[in-house]
């Protein structure tokens, strides 16, 4: 388990409180696949190899069923399946009414929860009476009020049991309005209680479960790409690192299945309308105001107080977070990835030629003014009009490059470069204009360390210029071209071929030396 030093070394230090005596309950919670439970379980596995027992109840997400003690029921079931004979003997000699909350021994089951509610707490009690015990109850969000009084009642009992209970929740599970909140807040107050929350991986940590993953140190540029994307989640980043190797220094173009599997499936189950305004959100590409979402959405004949509920139906799922108080944006960001690619064909055009309309006349400035600009600009594409959008990537790349931020501008240069040719230009110079576009292209690209984009603009100039009026440029070009082709590996077999012409001229010695 890559991480969690601090955290693993204070459970395992509340576990070893509880051995001796101490009692201890603690509450683990975060968003999901952050770790609680692989935490749990590596803290666990260190007990058990003390002498503790383990007795692990996993809560079920139900629909209209309400089964009583469900986690409990399966911690004690699972213990008494590993259980040694003689201990497993003692324990239910000592509670004779186990056989009414166990479907293993043949009983009678019990109808009266607070009759049940004694025998769990029995079984506990004479199985901590031989040896020191823990009791895990996994994702108790989905708990049912029965199992919830259950704990409490063993925690409210504590006096020198040798009995650690750990409890994990995930917190985008619980609504506002969850009574589970309330619940938390009356357990937690008990003596012996504590609760911890996991924070999301640092880029080391990140680093450390790659290496974990991958059998080896990873290339610092996947690394940065995974802490990216996955915003340091452990579940994320193992899905992330689906398929690839320490030989790979970029992640791939396509999310594993799994990944786009484990995304979507709280999305599945919003309703439909709740569903759609996610979707405007990600075509939107990143956090936006309500205001502007209300805007997007009306376009498509969903009202505003159908983007209230969408938003609050989201954010109670766990899907959508407010950023501010006016602002709102996905919890997991690769999830606005995977919902874009959920339109057909043509379906996002509209969509976003209405945030390109929410984005037109306004203005700030500086990095901001570069966010609007190459939103736009990233909008315009997506509704398929390519002038707006080659005026919007060509501003954009003037900013960035007054700001020194030097990969956007090779963003936005490369999306320049790709639609010059399908916007049809009124001036004369026009072949001109494409080839300064590339030159400085592959300026700005070489500068950020893209040895292939610069490759291949430097193969669009030298398709572009015209060798016998500009033989020094096409002599610069054509060596940029070499010097990059070496760099990169990828040297073309016509290289000295193509070099030595150009070499013969006086002035091309002048700038660096580049060989073939």
């Amino acid at each position: 388990m890559a991480g969690r030093i601090e955290e693993r070394a204070a459970l395992s230090a509340e576990l070893a409180g509880a051995a001796d005596g101490r009692p201890c309950a603690v509450f683990v919670h975060g968003e999901a696949g952050i770790g609680k439970t692989r935490l749990v379980q590596a803290v666990c596995d260190e007990a058990a190899s003390k002498g503790a027992a383990v007795l692990w109840g996993r809560c079920v997400r139900f629909g209209a069923a309400d089964v009583p003690y469900v986690a409990l029921i399966a911690a004690l079931e699972g213990w008494l399946k590993s259980a040694d004979p003689s201990e497993r003997s003692a324990v239910l000699a000592a509670v004779p009414a186990a056989a009414e909350l166990l479907p293993s021994l043949s009983g009678h089951a019990s109808r009266s929860v607070v009759r049940l509610l004694t025998v769990v707490d029995g079984l506990v009690q004479a199985l901590v009476s031989l040896r020191p015990a823990v009791l895990v109850v996994d994702d108790v969000q989905w708990a049912d009020l029965a199992s919830r009084d259950a704990i409490t009642y063993l925690v409210a009992g504590f006096h020198s049991q040798r009995l650690a209970v750990l409890v994990t929740y995930r917190d985008e599970e619980l609504a506002s309005s969850h009574s589970t909140h309330a619940w938390l807040a009356d357990v937690t107050r008990l003596p012996g209680a504590s609760s911890r929350r996991l924070r999301r991986m640092n880029r080391d940590e990140t680093e450390e479960q790659l290496s974990l993953l991958l059998g080896g140190r990873p290339d610092p540029h996947l690394v940065a790409a995974v802490v990216r994307r996955s915003e340091g989640n452990p579940y994320l980043i193992e899905l992330l690192a689906h398929g690839l190797t320490i030989a790979d220094d970029a992640l791939p173009d396509d999310l594993p299945e799994e990944l786009t599997a484990a995304l979507l499936a709280a999305w599945h189950r919003l309703s439909p309308t709740s569903r759609e305004v996610m979707r405007l959100l990600a075509v939107g590409g990143r956090p936006a105001s309500v205001h502007d979402l209300t805007e997007v959405a009306a376009a498509r004949g969903i009202g505003a107080e159908a983007v209230t509920a969408a938003l609050v139906e989201a954010t109670n799922s766990g899907i959508c977070v407010a950023q501010g108080a006016e602002t709102c944006w996905f919890r997991h960001p690769l999830l606005a990835e995977v919902l874009d690619e959920t339109f057909v064909p043509g379906e996002a055009v509209p969509i976003h030629a209405a945030w390109a309309k929410r984005l037109q006349g306004r203005s700030a400035t500086g990095i901001e003014e570069l966010r609007r600009v190459g939103d736009l600009s990233r909008h315009c594409e997506g509704a398929h009009d390519a002038q707006a959008c080659l005026d919007a990537s060509l501003a954009a790349a003037d900013l960035a490059k007054d700001l020194k931020s030097l990969p956007e501008e090779a963003i936005h240069l490369a999306r320049a470069a790709r639609l010059w040719p399908t916007v049809s230009r009124s001036d004369l110079h026009q072949v001109d204009g494409e080839l300064d576009l590339y030159e400085r292209l592959a300026f700005v690209s070489d500068l950020v360390g893209g040895g292939d984009a610069t490759q291949a603009a430097l193969n669009r100039s030298l398709e572009l210029v015209d060798e016998q009026a500009e033989p020094l440029r096409a002599s610069r070009i054509l060596r940029e071209q070499a010097w990059t082709a070496g760099w990169t590996g990828r040297r073309s077999p016509a290289c000295q071929g193509q070099l030595r012409p150009a070499a013969r001229s006086k002035s091309a010695s002048a700038g660096r030396d580049f060989g073939c």
